[in-house]
């Protein structure tokens, strides 16, 4: 009776045991689980801050490709400006050069009666030439050939270029004469021209005048 006893409690301590060994390797397998699994996260936000950190350099990277694409085309885009003005400059000062050989004569200032006048010159200016045939009547439309060739004629005598000009007015001054008023596109130097139509060859300088402001516009 006493050794059944004894059995029993012998079997229940064993169990016992048994059960707490089990629980320990269960706690003990739980937390290498969770340990994996927070070592997992971690890694993975690692990895998620890294990729984040190369989009960023990569963005950056690239940022900074457009902006000196930009400010390489807007060095191009300044340098070509510069070539155009000179250009301009250059087909002017042709122009100016060509102009000096006619026989220039400047009115005296006392005879000039237009206070807007700077300067005034007459001379022996050839007409600009023409593709016009036959009877003349002139057209004052924009974009008309008459127009096309007094705008030449003027740039002519003026020294400004075309597409340096501004026309402010070209209006009637008698029976096949015309009267231009432009300007440069900077608005600095202003000129009225005196015109007059020879037939076949275009449009002929009568007087050239320097302007001290717009009056025109």
């Amino acid at each position: 009776m006493v050794d059944n006893k004894l059995k029993t409690r012998s079997n229940r301590h064993l169990r016992k045991r048994r059960i707490n060994r089990n629980l320990m390797i269960f706690i003990a397998l739980a937390f290498l689980f969770l340990t994996i699994l927070l070592s997992l996260i971690v890694l993975n936000k690692n990895a998620e801050s890294d990729g984040n950190q190369d989009n960023s350099l990569e963005e950056q990277k690239v940022s900074e490709k457009e902006e000196d694409k930009k400010a390489k085309e807007k060095e191009e885009e300044k340098i070509k400006q510069e070539e155009d003005k000179k250009a301009k400059e250059e087909a002017a000062k042709e122009k100016k050069e060509k102009n000096s050989g006619n026989s220039l004569k400047e009115i005296e200032s006392e005879k000039i009666e237009d206070s807007n006048v700077l300067k005034a010159f007459v001379g022996d200016w050839a007409p600009s030439g023409t593709s016009q045939k036959g009877p003349h009547k002139t057209n004052y439309q924009n974009g008309s050939q008459d127009r096309i060739e007094i705008k030449s004629a003027v740039s002519e005598v003026t020294g400004v270029s075309e597409d340096d000009m501004v026309e402010w007015r070209v209006e009637n001054n008698g029976d096949q004469k015309v009267i231009s008023t432009i300007s440069d596109s900077d608005e600095t130097e202003f000129y009225r021209v005196y015109l007059t139509w020879v037939d076949n060859q275009g449009w002929q300088t009568q007087r050239l005048e320097h302007l001290k402001k717009n009056d025109k516009k």
